[in-house]
């Protein structure tokens, strides 16, 4: 979690740990709810990094500017990304709801907060506001992309990302978007170049930490 501040009110921020972000991330979330006024907001994958332990490399699958290229939730993005405003996440409350118990507790958590049903008793009032920071709205601001999901090939995980993005018709690239920062390009190829140099014993099959 980090916290940050919009316009004089706190506001939460959720950082996966195997996501990268933009230097000015946190900024463009901050300002989409000064923009909009809505309570959460979250953002729409725009690259995913697959780190090949058998290739040696890194690829970089490039998303759609809107709508989650039929992978991620087209209305909720990435919603480990999630900002919210501290007072409405759970006003009142010593207890605020957490995550829950889910293969999918970020998109499970979100969809709680948004519903109109009382299914968290830790809140009260009307569902929050939601407002999805994608491709096509960063263009509009004329920023650059903000969020990539990186994953390593061949992991164990709940949903196969990589499998699924080629069936979609997603191919991959060996070169790194132009706007992710060279030190960062070279940090994940590095990591790739690891990661296949281990026995093969040895390499991960959980996500990325």
């Amino acid at each position: 979690l980090e916290l940050c501040s919009v316009s004089g009110t706190d506001a939460i921020l959720f950082c996966d740990d195997d996501d990268w972000r933009s230097a000015d991330a946190a900024q463009a979330q901050l300002d989409a709810l000064a923009r909009t006024g809505a309570d959460a907001c979250s953002v729409q994958v725009r690259c995913v990094c697959e780190l090949s332990a058998s290739r040696g490399g890194a690829s970089y699958f490039e998303m759609p500017a809107a709508g989650g290229g039929g992978v991620f939730s087209a209305e909720l993005g990435n919603p480990g990304t999630a900002l919210l405003l501290r007072r409405t996440w759970a006003p009142g409350s010593d207890d605020p709801p957490g995550f829950p118990d889910t293969p999918y507790e970020d998109v499970d958590f979100m969809k709680l907060l948004l519903s109109d049903a009382p299914v968290l008793p830790q809140r009260g009032g009307p569902p929050l506001r939601h407002a999805l920071l994608d491709g096509a709205e960063l263009e509009r601001q004329s920023r650059s992309p903000t969020l990539m999901t990186v994953r390593l090939d061949g992991c164990e995980h709940e949903w196969s990302t990589f499998p699924q993005l080629r069936r979609l018709g997603h191919e991959p690239d060996t070169a790194p978007p132009p706007w992710l920062p060279a030190a960062d390009a070279a940090f994940y190829a590095q990591h790739a170049r690891a990661i296949a140099s281990l026995p093969p014993s040895q390499h991960p099959t959980t996500a990325l930490h």
